[in-house]
């Protein structure tokens, strides 16, 4: 995890009856600066998608983040805002 980055609740993720991985968990921006390219964990090898997958995700701010899961596991934000909070919860995807 990015030094800048603090872990709410347990991050976590489980792979469910449909064959899917899902997310779970609270991120936040523990500085005052902006996180760019933070790092919030690494799946295990099991469980990573074949194909990169990317999310885009906006809030009242108008600041629209991704969060991007690359073949190697890295599931990480593009950028949050300081000290903003960003949820993992209804992050999914086939694991196919």
């Amino acid at each position: 995890m990015d030094a800048n980055l603090a872990v709410y609740g347990a991050v976590r993720y489980r792979y469910n009856d449909l064959g899917e991985v899902e997310l779970r968990g609270m991120a936040k921006a523990l500085s005052h600066a902006r996180a760019v390219g933070a790092n919030l964990f690494t799946l295990p090898t099991p469980v990573r998608p074949d194909t990169k997958r990317v999310w885009s995700i906006g809030d009242n701010s108008r600041l629209l983040r991704s969060l991007t899961i690359d073949t190697l596991g890295r599931v990480q934000l593009s950028a949050i805002a300081a000290s903003a909070e960003f949820s993992l919860d209804g992050i999914r995807f086939s694991a196919d």
